[in-house]
C-alpha cells in the first residue's frame, strides 16, 4: 500500500524474482495497442459488448466509453460511520428518486435534516445515467447484465453497475472520477470512479492511477516507483558496479520478447534488463515509501509516467510549501480546489457551479457570498489566455451567485476551472507556497471544503 514502510531485503529479492518470472507465452498474449503520442498509455484488449469502446483520456488513461465517447463509471460499495452506500455487486442503488433529507452517514449532524434547495435537487440518475443494455444484448467477458428496479437492463463490469456522467462536457472527458489516492477512511465520501482495461505491462509492473499533479506512474506490482536515467539508451546504461546498489536494475528473463514499448537489453553476459520507451528501468533503493519521487531529485534521474498529467495553464507557477510542491497562480499564490459531497445515500457531489451554492457559501463565508469573495478569490483568466489541455478550461462565473454565467452577463468574470469547477486562492496566504487554506472544511476538506492543488506531496 502507498506509504508503507520498507522491508528492504525481502523487497530486493521479491522484485528481482517477480519481475524475472515471465514466460514467452504470457508476454506474447498481450496486445500491442501503441498510440502515436509517446505519453499515451497502452492497454490490453478484452472482449466487449457491441457499442462499447476504449478511449484514451487525460486523467484516467484508457477508459471504457459508449459509442459517443462518454466515459463509464462505477460506484463501489463503501462502509461509512453511520451506514453503507454505493452499489453492491450485481445491483444498482442509483435511482430516479429525489432525496430531500440527509442520511447522517459522515457528518456530526443527525439524519433527517432537510436538504437545501431540495425542490431543484437532481436525482441520482439525472447525474449518473445508467448504461442500459438492449433486450437482445449478450453478456461477454467481464461484462454482465443486471436488472434494475424499473425492469430495465443495465450493463455491469466485473459485477459493478456502469454509468455515464452528465457533466462530462465532451467525449473523452473524465470529470466525474475520484482522482485522489484510495482511502479506507470511514469519513471519506463514496466517490464514483472511471473504469478501463488493464494497462499494457508485463507481469511484475503496475500503473499507479489518478496521481493528480504529475501523471500515471509506472511502478512495480508492489507499488515501488520506477526510474530512468537521461543518459541511458535502449542498448546501454551508465549505471554499473556500485551504482546498482542505489539504483537496482529491474531484470528480465532472457526469453522475454520485446513488444510494443517494452524491450530488454543484455547489460552483462546472461543478465537482461527491462526497458520501457527505450530506457532501462531501475528501482531507487533509498525510496522511503511506495510511489515515491525522491529518486527524481537526483540529477539525471526521473520517474516514469505512462502518461503525464494534463498541462496546467501557462501563467500558473509551481511553488514549494509546507506540504510539498503546489500549483500557484501567476503571483505564486497557492491554487485550491473546492470539494463537496452531500450527506445523502446517493452521495451526489455539490461542488459544481450547477449545484446549490449553499454548502460552499456556508464553508467560505458563513453563508455570505461577499465574504466568500473576500476569503477565497476566483483565479481569473487574463485576456488572451487559453487552455493547454481538456481538463483545464476558462469558464464564466456570476460572482453574485457562484453559478455559471454568460460572458456578457452582469457580474460575470472569466475564471480558471479544473474539470469544470472553478479554482481559488486564499486571502490568508501571504507568501508563495503558503497553504493555510488547505484541508479547510469537513473531513479535511473532502466532504465540504478546500484543498491545495498538490503536485508533489512530501509526506
Amino acid at each position: 500500500m502507498p506509504g508503507e514502510p520498507r522491508a528492504t531485503e525481502h523487497r530486493v529479492k521479491s522484485v528481482k524474482s517477480s519481475l524475472s518470472f515471465i514466460s514467452v507465452t504470457i508476454l506474447s498474449c498481450m496486445t500491442t495497442t501503441i498510440h502515436a503520442q509517446d505519453l499515451t498509455e497502452a492497454w490490453v484488449n478484452e472482449p466487449m459488448p457491441v457499442g462499447i469502446q476504449i478511449i484514451s483520456t487525460e486523467i484516467a488513461g484508457p477508459t471504457f466509453a459508449d459509442a459517443d465517447g462518454r466515459t463509464f463509471y462505477v460506484w463501489p460499495l463503501k462502509a461509512m460511520r453511520a451506514g453503507i452506500t454505493g452499489d453492491a455487486p450485481g445491483k444498482s442503488d442509483c435511482k430516479n428518486e429525489k432525496l430531500i433529507l440527509t442520511a447522517g452517514l459522515m457528518s456530526p449532524y443527525p439524519p433527517g435534516l432537510a436538504l437545501p434547495n431540495a425542490e431543484t435537487r437532481p436525482t441520482c440518475t439525472d447525474i449518473w445515467p445508467p448504461v442500459l443494455a438492449a433486450e437482445n444484448a449478450q453478456e461477454v467477458g467481464n461484462w454482465s447484465i443486471i436488472q434494475r428496479d424499473d425492469a430495465t437492463q443495465q450493463w455491469a463490469y466485473k459485477d459493478q453497475a456502469v454509468y455515464t456522467y452528465t457533466r462530462d462536457p465532451a467525449p473523452g472527458d473524465v470529470f466525474g472520477t475520484d482522482i485522489q489516492e484510495e482511502s479506507g477512511s470511514l469519513d471519506r465520501p463514496a466517490y464514483r470512479r472511471s473504469i478501463g482495461p488493464m494497462s499494457l505491462t508485463p507481469p511484475g509492473f503496475a500503473v499507479a492511477p489518478r496521481v493528480m499533479g504529475m501523471g500515471r506512474t509506472l511502478t512495480t506490482d508492489e507499488g515501488w516507483s520506477i526510474y530512468v536515467n537521461e543518459q541511458d539508451t535502449e542498448e546501454s546504461t551508465i549505471c554499473h558496479d556500485e551504482c546498482t546498489l542505489t539504483w537496482v536494475p529491474i531484470l528480465s528473463p532472457a526469453l522475454a520478447i520485446p513488444q510494443g514499448e517494452w524491450g530488454m537489453f543484455e547489460r552483462s553476459p546472461g543478465e537482461y534488463q527491462w526497458t520501457f520507451r527505450s530506457k532501462p528501468l531501475y528501482r531507487y533503493e533509498p525510496d522511503p515509501k511506495t510511489q515515491g519521487v525522491e529518486g527524481a531529485d537526483v540529477p539525471g534521474w526521473s520517474n516514469v509516467y505512462t502518461q503525464k498529467a494534463p498541462a496546467y495553464p501557462e501563467s500558473f507557477t509551481v511553488q514549494t510549501g509546507f506540504v510539498g510542491d503546489v500549483l500557484g497562480d501567476s503571483r505564486g499564490r497557492t491554487i485550491y480546489t473546492y470539494n463537496c459531497t452531500e450527506d445523502t445515500f446517493d452521495q451526489l457531489r455539490c461542488d459544481h457551479p450547477d449545484d446549490t451554492q449553499v454548502y460552499r457559501k456556508a464553508m467560505c463565508g458563513a453563508g455570505d457570498q461577499g465574504k466568500c469573495l473576500e476569503n477565497w478569490l476566483y483565479v481569473e483568466a487574463m485576456p488572451g489566455e487559453a487552455s493547454r489541455s481538456r481538463s483545464w478550461s476558462i469558464v464564466s462565473i456570476d460572482t453574485g451567485t457562484g453559478h455559471y454565467a454568460t460572458p456578457d452577463q452582469q457580474n460575470s468574470i472569466r475564471v480558471w476551472a479544473w474539470r469544470g469547477r472553478p479554482v481559488y486562492t486564499f486571502s490568508d496566504d501571504q507568501q508563495p507556497g503558503d497553504t493555510y487554506g488547505s484541508d479547510v472544511g469537513e473531513v479535511r476538506g473532502q466532504k465540504n471544503g478546500l484543498q491545495a492543488f498538490i503536485l508533489r506531496n512530501y509526506f
